[in-house]
């Protein structure tokens, strides 16, 4: 069955609404994400994602570029929880993924959409969507996000 196949997702982050800068989103991922979430990464739109069975790798985009990656632990499920400092700001997350937390890590250059295009021969200009992409570019992938190294600590970033 296709859907239990692994594969690679791009989730973007919102520069609306959610994070207004790429260091929040890094602080997200590697303070909340990993350490006070054991991993879980909560989505707010439930359809957005048909599948994404463990073994899969997400890539996390802000804006025009992907900074960072994990690995699925458990794929998506049921959450429906709201979460926020206030009533006005907060949302309702009807689903949540978990990452192996050893596997979240940012990449110290990022890798640019235009440039991940090129690698998997795709147009992935569109923002706000979770692109699927065949597993078999992972390595390819993992080894131009690596190229400058990575962090995997939020007390780990210099900015």
């Amino acid at each position: 069955m296709d859907a239990e196949i692994p594969h690679i997702r791009i989730f973007p982050n919102s520069t609306e609404k959610e994070f207004e800068t790429e260091m929040e989103v890094r602080l997200y991922l590697l303070g909340i994400v990993k350490y006070r979430q054991n991993g879980e990464y909560h989505i707010r739109i439930q359809d957005s994602i048909a599948a994404l069975p463990p073994g899969s790798y997400v890539l996390f985009r802000f804006g025009n570029e992907i900074i960072g990656e994990a690995m699925v632990k458990v794929g998506i499920e049921e959450f429906n929880k709201r979460i926020g400092s206030c009533k006005e700001d907060r949302f309702v997350y009807p689903v949540k993924v978990t990452f192996d937390t050893s596997t979240i890590l940012m990449y110290c250059e990022n890798i640019s959409i235009e440039g991940l295009g090129e690698m998997t021969n795709r147009n992935l200009s569109v923002p706000r969507t979770y692109f699927k992409i065949d597993i078999g570019f992972y390595d390819a992938i993992h080894q131009e996000g690596m190229k400058h190294g990575s962090f995997s600590d939020f007390n780990m970033i210099n900015y």
